[in-house]
């Protein structure tokens, strides 16, 4: 996970700046779906325990963020506020917007623990 994360999300080009943003780039598990959902989950998790408020997630084709997509939906369900993912097809990332972490329901913190023990269960396996 380490190598595949970063602290920063560096924009290229003419802007050419760096943001206090978590980023991960998925891009190398695109083979093997449940290791990117695993991923994602922990991220997000991370990103959390952080008190971030964006996160980025960096993948190999629209269906791989897609399909990511639908699993942040139902494993961030109360965590997070929006998933931005209209990058996804042209640009390959979407952005998840988190709420703070003393906002989150018990129940919320419950699924997503759930998750993140079976996403990392399976990884395991």
């Amino acid at each position: 996970m380490r190598e595949l994360a970063s602290e920063e999300l560096h924009i290229g080009g003419f802007t050419d700046v760096q943001l206090e943003h978590p980023v991960v780039d998925v891009a190398p598990l695109a083979e093997a779906p449940e290791r990117s959902q695993a991923a994602v989950v922990f991220f997000l998790c991370a990103c959390m325990l952080r008190g971030a408020t964006i996160a980025r997630v960096h993948v190999a084709s629209s269906a791989q963020g897609r399909a990511l997509i639908d699993t942040m939906r139902r494993a961030g369900r109360g965590a997070i506020a929006r998933i931005d993912g209209e990058n996804v097809a042209l640009m390959r990332y979407f952005d998840l917007y988190l709420k703070p972490l003393d906002e989150l329901s018990q129940r919320s913190a419950a699924t997503l623990a759930r998750t993140l023990e079976r996403a990392l269960s399976a990884d395991a396996g």
